[in-house]
């Protein structure tokens, strides 16, 4: 757990620091590091930049889906979850299926309008626990952000399943 803890604080400090513009890439890195612990293998903190590989695409797919989202949280907070909802497995599509951004925004949405309640309680269940994270005195989000990043992980892997194996990434 220490090192998913420190995955989350170099994460935070990243990205804090103004460099939101790498959000994308590092939240692959952390999906890629949960699928390599799925797969039985070794990880590193230095593998929460291995997403980097995939950045112009994560940084579109980031892009879009928060003017998406944002449009959803003007329109009221339900819509705004559902959107969230509709492309969660956007950045594991993106590197597991190497596609490219709105082809993996698409295949994201195909997967989630197959049990949109579903999901969307998933969602809403992973920003309660990261809520519940900040409560404790914000270094609860050390152990709450990596739990999110591995459930929707798992969520990929159990509906979908993973192509890639890691090596070449």
């Amino acid at each position: 757990m220490m090192l998913f803890a420190v995955m989350t604080i170099v994460y935070a400090v990243i990205v804090s620091a103004g460099a939101f513009i790498v959000q994308g890439a590092l939240a692959t890195g952390f999906h890629l590091v949960f699928m390599r612990k799925l797969q039985g293998r070794p990880v590193t903190v230095s593998n929460l930049f291995d997403g980097f590989s995939f950045f112009l695409p994560t940084l579109l797919a980031y892009i879009v889906i928060a003017v998406f989202s944002f449009a959803g949280l003007l329109a009221c907070i339900l819509p705004a979850l559902v959107i969230g909802a509709m492309y969660q497995f956007t950045n594991l599509f993106i590197f597991d299926k190497k596609m490219d951004f709105w082809t993996a925004m698409k295949a994201s949405h195909s997967l989630v309008r197959q049990d949109y309640l579903g999901f969307t309680i998933f969602v809403v269940a992973l920003v309660l626990i990261n809520l519940l994270g900040l409560l404790c005195c914000v270094i609860g989000l050390l152990w709450t952000v990596p739990l999110t990043y591995a459930a929707t992980t798992v969520a990929y892997w159990e509906t979908v399943g993973f192509e890639a194996t890691g090596e070449s990434v």
